[in-house]
């Protein structure tokens, strides 16, 4: 099926209590770190989505804050299929750090504090939105 048009989807940035945020590996996303997230549904907005997303990929529980970012992906490197993506970064706080994941689109997680996490090899999406929170502050 050919993408007629861009795609709206929400990445969740979750904070746990200790100010840690999840990322995740997904094969989707090969050799990087990302965060959970995927499609905005017809008719959801992106705070439920977000929250949805987040059950399903991670099995967490989580309040939306605010919007943190928005990036334009016009297909991008290293996803692994060639889409565009409007892609809507929501910090959201977690309300237990007990993560379950998947085991289909998420295959691994770490808690890491932001300005650490700037030492895994995230991808570039994830990367920006984690240098607007340190910039902006909490």
């Amino acid at each position: 099926m050919t993408q007629r048009y861009p795609e709206p989807v929400v990445g969740a940035f979750i904070l746990n209590r200790k100010g840690e945020m999840l990322f995740v590996r997904s094969y989707k996303w090969p050799g990087v770190i990302t965060v959970p997230g995927g499609h905005i549904e017809l008719g959801e907005d992106a705070n439920t989505a977000v929250v949805r997303e987040a059950k399903e990929e991670v099995g967490i529980n989580l309040k939306p804050i605010k919007l943190l970012m928005m990036h334009e992906a016009i297909y991008p490197k290293g996803f692994y299929k060639k889409r565009h993506y409007i892609f809507l970064d929501i910090l959201c706080l977690a309300r237990s750090s007990k993560v379950k994941i998947d085991g289909d689109e998420i295959q691994g997680y770490v808690w890491q504090k932001p300005r650490a996490a700037l030492k895994l090899k995230l991808d570039s999406f994830t990367r920006a939105t984690v240098l607007e929170y340190i910039r902006k502050g909490k």
